[in-house]
């Protein structure tokens, strides 16, 4: 992880658009963690991790959840793995968010793209490629970490710590793997 390169928060930075990438679970207290990573693509390419959410949602709490997000940051892209849960997702919220960018003549109508991911690759290999994106120096994570309660914790996780973690064990010794694979969808 020497190779991980940081950013300050800058509100002035400008980037050309926003990729909203989601890996989805099912939500059971013991299952898989819904991983959800908003990333910037400036002028020169650079790519930043903007924010990092890591929970067990149900479904309802997921879509609420990601319309949220997609109205706030207005994604260009939005990446959603093909399981059921995001199968399921993106059919809930392209009913509630195109729904009201059609309805009101939003000039997000003609820009933006949803991606159903269905992964031709192994999570090893799409690793590899964003692991060459980082060690280039393409890829900037916030100097600042981003604090969050999760459920069924007692209290805040530290969410780059928690990805530095995923990074550092996977594949071998990674018994989640959430974070991981939404930041390499995000940069396959």
């Amino acid at each position: 992880l020497g190779c991980i390169r940081y950013y300050q928060e800058d509100k002035d930075r400008k980037y050309k658009f926003k990729i909203l990438s989601l890996d989805t679970a099912n939500g059971l207290v013991n299952g898989d963690f819904n991983a959800t990573s908003l990333w910037g693509l400036d002028e020169e390419n650079n790519i930043y991790l903007l924010d990092l959410w890591i929970d067990r949602f149900k479904l309802d709490q997921l879509e609420t959840q990601t319309c949220s997000i997609i109205d706030n940051e207005l994604p260009k892209f939005i990446l959603i793995e093909s399981a059921s849960t995001g199968i399921s997702l993106i059919n809930r919220c392209e009913k509630k968010i195109y729904g009201r960018v059609l309805e009101n003549n939003d000039p997000r109508k003609n820009t933006m793209v949803v991606k159903i991911k269905h992964n031709s690759t192994d999570k090893e290999t799409r690793c590899l490629i964003a692991n060459s994106l980082i060690s280039r120096g393409l890829v900037y994570f916030p100097e600042k970490d981003i604090e969050r309660f999760v459920k069924h914790e007692t209290k805040p996780i530290t969410v780059m710590n928690e990805l530095k973690q995923e990074m550092l064990i996977f594949p071998k010794e990674s018994v989640h793997d959430d974070a991981v694979d939404s930041l390499s969808q995000a940069l396959e």
